[in-house]
């Protein structure tokens, strides 16, 4: 830099040119500075950005590492995730076709893991529900069978033993017994069992004031274990058996106790709440089935039977000689027929009444049957005439017992009113088949032939088919 021209001295002029110079030499240096400053800015710039290069590299490389990571794990959970739904959709299946034993196998205290729990323990209620629900059907089945089963049919011990089958079934007790009570002496006169050994049916008792007793005065069940809070603690005989526990139900029909029926069972001490209530029901319907029985056969006994003498009438005594005329001819075997006739029974009706009259038929009916064999059949034949029907007896057999019988009755004194006694006597008639008939038929028509002959014989005596054959018998 040029610095104008000195006016002092040469001194001062010296002295500025050397501060001059010194001047120049600073702005020089200076310049050299400022240059390698801009240099080192420059040197320093380059490598700040060289840096920031490389750690610009460096965060994009982690960024796409941690991005890379980021997908990766973001496809396994999302494939995780896919995996557990679709095991809880399979599971979802299977519950839509029924199958509700399946299991959704997930672990884990995440919501898919907890709705996995949530559908096994819906599975296993609805498992539970459906098994309730088939063991209700199949009681709901077997009772529709059992009431169509015991209806159908007439035999009261058929029924008897198709109540305590079905029952067992029903409730799967090892066994049943029904004890059927006679309403005349209020005990147990008659009783049938299913499932119970030799030696257990041989001691079994019903004594009165027991559980039976109990169940059939108190029309309720009652049960029999050896809980300690059980009242009815199991006899030795049910320990022997090996039962655990009884139960005990009363069976009424139309409002008349009938008896009592029996469970048993050995694979538990108890019957549970819903087992009673079945039982109970199956108790009604089986005291209904039992009672519609005895009243078939006492209708059927009374369409047999002679409302008065309580012997056969005689629509039964033409079916029994029909059976025995079958069975006779079948096996080439004899058999006889008696008719017999009250001697003289107007006069007592109008000598003593008719209802007087009715007893002396009670009473011949009574000493009929004390005469005659288990075998043999007797039957009011019409009025006074009464008939017997003989198997396996000829002729001559017939005959004695004929004559056993007139004398019998003859003996017999009937009490009528005042204290007054009344005795009759009977004319008899024989058939023998085939002897003196070859159909049951054609032996009415024998025998009754025969009555006549002893009627006008002069009565009191046995005759055969023909009065040629006839015996005379001893007047009374």
């Amino acid at each position: 830099m040029a610095l104008p021209q000195p006016i002092g001295d040469a001194a001062a002029a010296s002295e500025m040119k050397r501060m001059d110079a010194q001047v120049g030499r600073a702005v020089d240096l200076l310049g050299r500075v400022h240059e390698l400053a801009d240099a080192e800015i420059e040197s320093e710039f380059a490598n700040a950005m060289a840096t920031g290069r490389t750690v610009l590299q460096i965060v994009f490389g982690v960024f796409g590492l941690g991005l890379a990571v980021a997908v990766l794990a973001g496809a396994a959970l999302a494939w995780s995730i896919l995996v557990r739904v679709k095991a809880l959709s399979e599971g979802a299946r299977a519950f839509g076709e029924g199958n509700f034993a399946y299991r959704v196998r997930l672990e884990g205290q995440d919501e898919l893991g907890r709705l996995a729990g949530v559908f096994n323990t819906l599975g296993e209620a609805l498992e539970k529900g459906r098994a309730a629900l088939h063991e209700h059907s199949s009681q709901l089945n077997a009772l529709n069978r059992t009431a169509i089963a015991i209806t159908s049919l007439s035999s009261l011990q058929a029924i008897l033993n198709e109540i305590m089958g079905c029952g067992t079934v029903l409730t799967g007790a090892k066994a049943s017994c029904i004890a059927l009570y006679d309403e005349a002496t209020a005990l147990v006169t008659q009783w049938v069992t299913h499932g119970l050994s030799e030696h257990f049916v041989d001691n079994l008792s019903f004594r009165p004031g027991g559980l039976a007793d109990e169940a059939f005065t108190g029309g309720c069940c009652v049960l029999s274990n050896d809980r300690p809070e059980t009242a009815h603690k199991l006899s030795r005989l049910a320990r022997e058996e090996g039962l655990r526990c009884f139960i005990c139900l009363p069976l009424t029909s139309r409002d008349r106790r009938l008896g009592v029926i029996y469970f048993y069972r050995s694979d538990r001490d108890t019957f549970t709440p819903t087992e009673i209530e079945l039982l109970a029901t199956f108790a009604s319907l089986a005291a209904q089935a039992i009672g519609n029985a005895r009243l078939y056969a006492q209708v059927q006994e009374q369409a047999r039977t002679d409302a008065l003498t309580g012997l056969s009438n005689r629509g039964e005594f033409q079916r029994q000689l029909q059976v025995e005329e079958e069975r006779s001819r079948r096996y080439s075997r004899s058999f006889s027929l008696l008719m017999l006739d009250i001697d003289h029974f107007k006069t007592v009706n109008d000598s003593y009444g008719h209802q007087a009259g009715d007893e002396v038929l009670r009473a011949l009916a009574a000493r009929l049957r004390e005469q005659v064999r288990p075998v043999d059949h007797v039957a009011r034949y019409g009025g006074e005439e009464f008939v017997v029907i003989l198997p396996e007896t000829t002729g001559e057999g017939a005959f004695a017992l004929a004559e056993r019988l007139r004398t019998a009755v003859a003996d017999t004194a009937v009490p009528a009113t005042d204290g007054q006694t009344i005795r009759v006597t009977i004319s008899i008639g024989i058939a023998s088949f085939p002897a003196d008939a070859g159909s049951g038929m054609a032996m009415i028509a024998a025998a009754d032939a025969a009555l006549y002959a002893a009627k006008q014989g002069g009565r009191n005596r046995t005759i055969g088919r023909e009065p040629a054959l006839g015996r005379p018998a001893a007047r009374a």
